[in-house]
């Protein structure tokens, strides 16, 4: 489970996770239908829903509804590879070493209320069968964000790099000799399920 101490006085601590790969900010146009005695405002960088004053005796308990609204919805996946270089090393003394190398069952949802949704634990239903908990993080109105589900097992990921080109003293920087070297990445994607699915795919790369 998610450690969620600390995250309920601060949305800013959490920001949507990067959907600059993933398409344009959408237009928000809707309004959340939320209870009569519910007000909610920006307070500097926080967003702050306020409830009316109301009264529990001891032991008694309430859970109070913020808001319902229904959202765009899209299933993914993603493969987020990096590779780094330098004083990192595995076991085998090999001077690149994986980072991640996991495709990931998401689904990505777009906020069209004028207002944000913060920060807290979102549960995934699949015809009321629970398949994930996870966070939602802080989305501004008119963004996207990405919740994960869980590591595809039917979809799988595989790399291989091969180095193709050498050359001596190809770069002189400040009395120093560098050389070139050019190599070649190659990614191998196999869907193992029936259905057609749409891939998101990330790689970074050290220098």
């Amino acid at each position: 489970a998610n450690n969620l101490q600390g995250q309920m006085f601060s949305n800013a601590n959490f920001s949507q996770q990067d959907e600059s790969a993933y398409g344009s900010p959408a237009e928000a146009t809707g309004v959340a239908a939320m209870p009569g005695d519910l007000m909610a405002n920006a307070t500097q960088d926080l967003f702050v829903y306020t409830l009316a004053d109301m009264s529990l005796r001891k032991g008694e308990r309430a859970t109070l509804p913020i808001f319902n609204t229904e959202a765009e919805y899209e299933d993914l996946f993603t493969w987020n590879y990096s590779i780094i270089q330098g004083s990192q090393r595995d076991n085998n003394g090999s001077p690149q070493q994986i980072i991640s190398n996991d495709v990931w069952h998401q689904i990505r949802l777009t906020n069209r209320l004028t207002m944000p949704w913060t920060t807290g634990p979102a549960m995934v239903l699949d015809t009321g069968f629970p398949v994930a908990q996870n966070l939602l993080t802080y989305t501004p109105s008119g963004q996207r964000v990405m919740v994960p589900l869980t590591i595809a097992t039917d979809v799988q990921g595989q790399y291989t790099d091969e180095e193709i080109a050498r050359k001596e003293r190809a770069r002189t920087f400040q009395g120093y000799e560098y050389m070139q070297v050019t190599k070649k990445s190659t990614y191998c994607i196999v869907n193992n399920k029936k259905e057609t699915v749409k891939l998101l795919l990330r790689a970074q790369f050290g220098g």
